[in-house]
């Protein structure tokens, strides 16, 4: 729970500078989107790490992480939306691996339930971000 609230997070700093940069409104709801889902998904997982662990954790970055975000913030336009839509591929994919990974190790139901509902929901906007890459920008 811990790497995947960590790896929220990169996600939520990397929306939020989609608000201010994305040309198309469908990317920024989107951003939108996962700024809310992804920010309860950290406080349900901490609740949970609270409740069953006795833990108290606040997600943190590493320096690559920061690195990252810096590099988009560089960007606007068509240039921002292109890194932005492939970094967050790459970064819902990982998320996937770990919700894989979540599957084969947990025996919380909730804390599976919430992992197959990751799986599902980063795999749909991965098609649509693919979609976007393809349709907007001729990355196919």
């Amino acid at each position: 729970m811990t790497d995947m609230i960590d790896h929220h997070m990169m996600a939520i700093e990397m929306a939020t500078i989609c608000l201010d940069e994305a040309v198309h409104d469908e990317l920024r709801q989107l951003c939108e989107q996962i700024i809310a889902t992804q920010s309860s998904e950290i406080e349900i997982m901490q609740s949970w790490l609270s409740a069953w662990y006795g833990i108290d954790y606040e997600p943190s970055m590493s320096p690559g992480m920061e690195s990252r975000l810096d590099r988009l913030a560089a960007m606007s336009g068509a240039e921002f939306e292109i890194a932005f839509m492939k970094d967050m591929i790459r970064h819902h994919e990982g998320a996937i691996r770990e919700g894989d990974r979540c599957l084969e190790r947990a025996f919380h139901a909730e804390l599976i339930e919430l992992c197959e509902s990751i799986i599902v929901a980063q795999s749909e906007e991965i098609e649509l971000m693919e979609s976007w890459l393809c349709d907007w920008y001729g990355e196919c």
